[in-house]
C-alpha cells in the first residue's frame, strides 16, 4: 500500500514525456506552419495565373493564326490584281 502509494505519488511528480515533446514540436513548428501556409497560398495563386496565361496564350494563338489566314488571302487576291493588270498593260 505504501508503494502504491508512493508510485502514484512520483508518477505525479514525473511530467508525461509526451506533453514535453508536443509542447517543445510546437513552439518549433509553429513560425514554420505560417511559412508553409503562406507557401501554400502562394503556390495557389502561381497555379491559377499559369491557368488563366495559358487561356489567353490558346486565345492569342487562335487570333494569330486567323490572321495569318486573312493576310494569305490578301496577298492571293492583290496576285490576282497584279497579274490581271500585267495582262491589261500588253
Amino acid at each position: 500500500m505504501v508503494l502504491n502509494n508512493s508510485l502514484t505519488n512520483i508518477t505525479n511528480l514525473i511530467p508525461n514525456p509526451l506533453d514535453i515533446v508536443s509542447n517543445s514540436v510546437s513552439t518549433t513548428l509553429s513560425p514554420l506552419m505560417g511559412l508553409f501556409k503562406a507557401i501554400g497560398i502562394a503556390v495557389l495563386v502561381y497555379i491559377i495565373f499559369l491557368i488563366i496565361r495559358a487561356f489567353l496564350s490558346i486565345r492569342t494563338t487562335l487570333r494569330i493564326k486567323q490572321i495569318a489566314l486573312d493576310v494569305k488571302d490578301i496577298k492571293d487576291k492583290v496576285n490576282i490584281l497584279i497579274k490581271s493588270n500585267q495582262k491589261n498593260k500588253k
